[in-house]
């Protein structure tokens, strides 16, 4: 019994997706940055949704939300 919830959750591991999110300076323009949203893990994600939750300074006196679209309402 004990392997077969063993596998369940080995296979489980493997079909769930695994969601990073970072943000770098842009490529482009000097003074846009990159938010790259990637999915690291096995299982393919769809709909995905986030929110800033606390707050946080990317920059030297450059807060998260103050970027335009991450404003809140």
């Amino acid at each position: 019994m004990q392997l077969v919830s063993e596998t369940a959750r080995m296979r489980k591991a493997q079909t769930e997706p695994e969601i990073s999110i970072t943000i770098q300076p842009g490529e482009e323009m000097i003074n846009f940055i990159d938010m790259v949203i990637e999915n690291i893990g096995l299982g393919s994600a769809h709909k995905i949704c986030f929110e800033v939750i606390s707050d946080f300074e990317f920059e030297e006196g450059k807060l998260v939300s103050n970027i335009g679209y991450l404003k809140p309402d």
